[in-house]
């Protein structure tokens, strides 16, 4: 008997002490420059595990016993991934702004969470090098890319000295996009390929249910997805995007990636065909492989936002307020007119639009340039000798977001002279 209650004790201690190797404690805080939200929720593998409360745009939570590994915080509809190692006392900084959200970090963990954001943005590097029609030219140029991001990340590694938990995500990240450019090519690429050019698929997962919130990661698969499609002839893109949705049900037996991806999917192929966005066929292929309810209303709203300019003639009202503060009530005026919207957040954009008004003066057309920050500084970046420009300012973007479908900047509305909707989805 005291044998079998000493063995109980050593296999308790050995539990203990395993339990005590694999999990930790660590404090996950931040600030966030947005008061209007109350909670900020954290995820791992894909499911909310605990909710930070949001008092005066700061939150902040020590956690007794925690896993290592890559998690997800969800402000409203955007999720940042941060990694939490042993130990770690990690403060995330978010300056939300549409379309151009910002996050640092600081304290112990931040080093390698920076790293992280550093290589995901160069990875979103110009690629035309894609578009080289020799095979050996761009083969080339796609490994002389990955083994520089290579170097680079194992520079990082001898610096920082993280852990193998880690390490598994700045080389997928490199992996998948290079695996990403090998895809591509072949979608524009008329040469023969040799037998064995696919093989670095042998390496790929589509089951990774933890890198599902890196874009690298969701753009193979999405590329992936395009080659196996091209294979097949269609009618129509509604067509193709079915035929691509059947295939991500078919190959991926994890709903969190089926879930993302189809969405991913469903969204850039409504805000880029706007006038597409109808078929019915397609909804009903998403909804069934699709499970994800928030999702599902997530796409919806697209749909219903899209349909409500596409039937209607007249903008629907929104407040805007010209340079003087006064409120803007009609778009009439003696030519047609475009309305653009720009953000103090991304002034590359801003002087990409200005400079096309300039070079297009002899076009006869009347500019409407809105800029969508809450902010007053807003007037610094603007001339007031450009007569074929009008500029406004809204300071509810939701209220834009919502009434005008602008979901991203790259987004034009044409507008006959009597101010009427002549093309909801103008492509400039």
């Amino acid at each position: 008997m005291i044998f079998f209650i000493g063995l109980a004790l050593l296999i308790s201690c050995k539990k203990e002490t395993q339990k005590t190797a694999n999990n930790f404690s660590a404090f996950l805080g931040g600030t966030l420059n947005d008061t209007l939200y109350k909670h900020v929720f954290l995820l791992k593998n894909d499911k909310i595990i605990d909710t930070l409360p949001i008092n005066n745009g700061v939150f902040g939570k020590k956690f007794d016993l925690l896993n290592a590994g890559l998690y997800a915080l969800k402000i409203n509809k955007d999720v940042y991934t941060v990694f939490i190692d042993k130990n770690d006392s990690l403060n995330i900084h978010l300056n939300k702004h549409p379309f151009q959200s910002t996050i640092s970090f600081t304290g112990k963990g931040s080093e390698k969470n920076v790293f992280l954001k550093q290589l995901e943005d160069t990875l979103k590097m110009d690629c035309n090098f894609i578009y080289q029609k020799k095979r050996t030219a761009f083969k080339t140029s796609a490994d002389s890319i990955r083994d520089n991001r290579r170097a680079y990340y194992l520079r990082k590694k001898t610096e920082l000295g993280w852990s193998k938990d880690f390490d598994t995500y700045p080389q997928a990240l490199i992996d998948y996009t290079y695996f990403s450019y090998l895809e591509q090519f072949t979608l524009i690429s008329k040469d023969s390929l040799p037998n064995d050019y696919f093989s670095f698929r042998n390496k790929t997962d589509l089951n990774k249910n933890d890198l599902i919130y890196f874009n690298s990661y969701k753009n193979y698969f999405i590329t992936f997805l395009d080659v196996q499609a091209k294979k097949s002839v269609f009618k129509n893109i509604e067509e193709k995007e079915i035929l691509k949705l059947n295939i991500l049900d078919s190959i991926s037996k994890n709903e969190s990636i089926k879930n993302h991806v189809s969405a991913k999917m469903m969204y850039d192929f409504f805000v880029g065909n706007p006038k597409n966005n109808s078929n019915e066929k397609l909804v009903n292929t998403f909804k069934r492989i699709n499970t994800d309810t928030e999702q599902k209303k997530n796409i919806e709203s697209v749909q219903i936002q899209i349909d409500r300019l596409k039937k209607t003639q007249q903008l629907p009202q929104i407040k805007l307020t010209t340079i003087d503060g006064n409120t803007v009530t009609s778009f009439k005026n003696s030519a047609p007119s475009i309305i653009f919207f720009w953000s103090v957040h991304n002034i590359p954009f801003y002087n990409k639009m200005m400079k096309y008004i300039k070079e297009n003066t002899h076009k006869k057309i009347h500019y409407y340039a809105v800029n969508i920050d809450n902010t007053p500084n807003w007037k610094k970046y603007i001339s007031t000798n450009d007569i074929n420009v009008t500029y406004l300012q809204t300071t509810n973007f939701n209220e834009v977001a919502d009434k005008w479908g602008v979901f991203n900047l790259n987004r034009f509305i044409l507008l006959h002279p009597n101010g009427n909707i002549k093309d909801a989805f103008y492509h400039l």
